[in-house]
């Protein structure tokens, strides 16, 4: 009931510890609720606390980030030079590989990845040797579990990352509530102190 009675009559009076280098502020008052505001909103420990905050978010974003879809592709090309007949001339090989695989890790310790891979060889035979020219074209389909057999290799240890992440955004949250109980209660104390 105090503090109410405080917050509707209470008032500082912005010039009683200005510098007198300073020039003097206009007569008007900063009410009790002003004071708290302007209080939270510069404090630098209040700051601090919000920053890291935001950080504990970020790292329950990166955490769950494990089990997102994951692209990985590949492109080898190679060119070489080989006798492929009775003929002692060389001719050109071309290999061209491509490989594209997507990965899915779950919480529950599976990991399913998916795969195709195209194989190209094309071989340029040099006139006069006898051989002819030829393309081999080969295309691969996979699909791959795996499964943990390790006792203590499911959930548990799979979910560590993003539980330890909500952990420590829990504890930032409560730093930041109590911080700024914290410079409430203290600004409060000294508005009171002044005026008894």
């Amino acid at each position: 009931m105090l503090l109410l009675a405080l917050f509707g009559t209470c008032s500082i009076s912005a010039a009683d510890d200005m510098p007198l280098s300073q020039p003097s502020p206009s007569p008007k008052e900063l009410s009790l609720r002003n004071v708290v505001r302007a209080t939270l909103a510069l404090q630098p420990t209040i700051i601090l606390s919000k920053e890291q905050l935001a950080q504990s978010g970020g790292a329950i974003t990166l955490a769950t980030a494990d089990f997102d879809w994951t692209l990985a592709s590949s492109l080898n090309h190679a060119a070489d030079y080989r006798p492929t007949g009775a003929s002692l001339l060389y001719d050109r090989v071309n290999t061209t590989l491509y490989d594209i695989h997507v990965t899915k890790k779950t919480p529950y310790g599976f990991s399913l990845e998916p795969a195709i891979q195209i194989n190209n060889v094309a071989s340029k035979a040099v006139p006069g040797n006898g051989i002819a020219s030829e393309t081999d074209t080969s295309l691969r389909v996979s699909f791959t579990l795996v499964v943990p057999m390790l006792q203590g290799a499911g959930q548990t240890v799979t979910t560590a990352r993003v539980a330890a992440a909500r952990y420590d955004y829990e504890a930032a949250r409560h730093d930041l509530q109590h911080t700024i109980s914290q410079a409430v209660y203290d600004t409060v104390f000294a508005v009171v102190k002044q005026y008894t």
